[in-house]
């Protein structure tokens, strides 16, 4: 035996007492693959193909003892690619891993890429659309608003050259440029950017997909603020329609929670906007039912607010 066998030997060793008794191996990506005797490559989805969507799923999967992939868990990827990587990986075979002489299940995370056979000027554009998105997002999280709009009108203005395809692109970096309107309460501007990002979105999605719901929800929260009661209630209405539907259908919990908390933040919403027409059953059904949902998933971070929020409701009837 050499000596990086050794080395390797007593890293698993090492990580394997650390674990229960009865628990899974849990192996680095890296020797996970260096045991797989048949790997499927993944069928590219045909909706993330026509948008040009590239990028990686990272999956958490349990392979059995005799080497069969039992169970896959989604860490992170976006949701038109996560299934093809599930699809693929389920079909893997690995050789059974050995612990101590005997064959022994084991977790792993494995990363599957998703890539297309993009030109190269093409490819270019994205990249640096991308790269201006990226910095703008950095800058306002710095307190930068005046970088961050500087970059994020140049990332828009390079945007408009990008095919049609990259529509999804597009209207990420109009959403983005958005959010910058609002924080400088450039009320109007914000409008724009979000009005835009619908338009395009309903050109080519379904009207309850949740990237309809982000911009219709984007919309509400600027008539909000403009004082616009009527546009804001009809399109927080929208969108609670919306992620509801996507909560209820989603198979995938990290996207269910993502719509859950989205459906708090609503409610919460529309609970503030009704005890400002003085509509106090309709704030109290719907803060009551923020308050529920919050409790239900865990969400912490919101029952102050939404508490506050309902203690002025009973506080008005009084």
């Amino acid at each position: 035996m050499n000596l990086i066998s050794v080395v390797v030997g007593l890293t698993l060793v090492a990580t394997s007492l650390q674990r229960n008794v009865g628990e899974p191996a849990r192996l680095q990506e890296h020797l996970a693959l260096n045991l797989v005797i048949k790997k499927v490559p993944p069928t590219y989805p045909q909706q993330a193909k026509a948008v040009r969507l590239e990028g990686i799923v990272t999956l958490r999967v349990l392979v059995t003892a005799k080497g069969i992939v039992d169970q896959v868990e989604i860490v992170s990827g976006h949701p038109l690619l996560v299934q093809g990587a599930i699809n693929a990986v389920r079909q893997w075979k690995f050789k059974p891993y050995i612990e101590y002489g005997r064959a022994t299940p084991f977790t792993t995370e494995l990363q599957i890429p998703f890539t297309l056979d993009i030109p190269k000027e093409e490819r270019e554009l994205r990249e640096e659309f991308k790269r201006l998105v990226s910095e703008g997002q950095k800058a306002l999280k710095t307190g930068d608003k005046i970088g961050a709009e500087k970059s994020l009108r140049q990332a828009v203005a390079l945007g408009e050259k990008l095919p049609d395809d990259y529509y999804l692109d597009f209207t990420a970096g109009l959403e983005a440029l958005g959010g910058v309107y609002l924080r400088e309460r450039k009320y109007q501007e914000a409008e724009q950017q979000y009005q835009r990002q619908l338009q395009i979105l309903r050109r080519h999605l379904k009207p309850d997909e949740p990237e309809i719901g982000g911009a219709v929800v984007n919309l509400a929260l600027v008539y909000d603020l403009l004082r616009q009661a009527d546009e804001a209630e009809a399109y927080y209405k929208q969108g609670a329609s919306i992620f509801e539907k996507q909560a209820a259908e989603t198979r995938v919990e990290g996207m269910k929670r993502n719509y859950q908390e989205t459906l708090v933040q609503i409610w919460n919403q529309l609970g503030v906007l009704y005890t400002g027409q003085r509509r106090q059953q309709e704030a109290r059904e719907s803060l009551t039912r923020a308050l529920t949902l919050a409790e239900s998933i865990g969400s912490q971070q919101y029952l102050p607010m939404i508490k506050e929020n309902l203690a002025k409701v009973s506080g008005g009837e009084e």
